[in-house]
Formats: C-alpha cells, sequence, structure tokens
C-alpha cells in the first residue's frame, strides 16, 4: 500500500517538488498505481541522494556561522568524535565540522600574530642564532679578555668578583639586545 506524492513529501519533510524531482531523476520509484511505497522509497532516497546537495536544499536559509564566545573556544584539535564512519551524510557534516574548526584555528592564529602574541617561526630561529652567537662569542672570549686580570689577583675573594663582574655585563647586553629587538 502506497501513499501519494505529496504524503510522501511531508513524510520526507521536503517539498512536492523535491519529490517530483527524485520520481523524474530515477532515484526514487513510483508503483505501477503511482503511489509510493514509503520503506522502498526511504532506501533508495538515502542510496541514491548526494549528501552535499541534500543539505544545501533541506534549508531554506543559509547555516549559521560559527560564533564563539573568545578566541579561547576555538579548539587546538578538531573534536575525537570526528569520524569517517557513518552514512555518507555523516561523513559530509564531520567534514564540514573538521574544515568550520580548521578555519577558526587558522583565524586565530592569524589574529594572534597581528597583535603580536604569535611570532613567525623563521624570526624567532633567527633571533636565538643571534643571541647563542652572542652568548658563544663572550664564553669564548672571557678567558683571553680576564687572564691578565686574574693573574695579577692574589685572593680569591677578588677571583670572583671579577668573574661576577664580566658575568654581568654579559647579561646586561643580551638584554639591552633582546628589548632592542622587540621581543
Amino acid at each position: 500500500m502506497g501513499i501519494s506524492l505529496r504524503a510522501y513529501a511531508k513524510h520526507r519533510g521536503v517539498s512536492h517538488t523535491a519529490v517530483q524531482k527524485a520520481v523524474a531523476s530515477k532515484r526514487i520509484k513510483l508503483d505501477r498505481d503511482g503511489k509510493i511505497d514509503v520503506e522502498k522509497a526511504d532506501r533508495a532516497w538515502e542510496a541514491n541522494t548526494d549528501p552535499a546537495h541534500e543539505l544545501r536544499s533541506s534549508h531554506s536559509e543559509q547555516p549559521a556561522p560559527i560564533r564563539l564566545q573568545s578566541l579561547r573556544d576555538v579548539p587546538e584539535e578538531p573534536s575525537p568524535g570526528l569520524s569517517v564512519s557513518g552514512g555518507p551524510k555523516q561523513v559530509y557534516q564531520n567534514a564540514k565540522a573538521v574544515e568550520a574548526s580548521y578555519r577558526a584555528r587558522l583565524a586565530k592564529l592569524e589574529y594572534e600574530e597581528k597583535i603580536g602574541k604569535l611570532l613567525p617561526k623563521d624570526m624567532i630561529q633567527q633571533y636565538i642564532a643571534t643571541f647563542s652567537q652572542m652568548v658563544k662569542d663572550h664564553a669564548l672570549t672571557q678567558a683571553d679578555r680576564l687572564a691578565s686580570t686574574m693573574a695579577a689577583l692574589d685572593d680569591v675573594a677578588s677571583c670572583h668578583r671579577v668573574l661576577l663582574s664580566d658575568g654581568k655585563s654579559m647579561l646586561v647586553k643580551l638584554n639591552k639586545s633582546i628589548a632592542a629587538s622587540g621581543l
């Protein structure tokens, strides 16, 4: 026992025209009496309908954009509940969720870079190389700089003061370089 095209449209939650198009494109079939067997039609509808098309056409309005209360709401990784299992509609929805998550994370990174909270990796590597070279140069030239001074000293406390002063002067130079670099 079948039902009419309009009744099936109401059952599916789609327009009468959508059911007519499905019949015309042979995604679903009519019985000999021109009626629709609901169980057969539902199986055929699921099997023969493109999930992307179904999602676009089933919403009369644009989907609401993802709204975040703050950038802290952006997940660092896609939700662990997303998978590629399930029907085509579920897989499509999961892919769209992953894409939205990616776009939100990318927007967060761009924002943080613009406000100066995030620096490009190559810039950081250049700064680290510069500061490392400064420390290396100081350490390797310390013996040459202090040898004559240390030779003239005869007590441990004086040697300690000279070494401490030299270390402090290096830290002051490094701090000034860091401040000048904008880090």
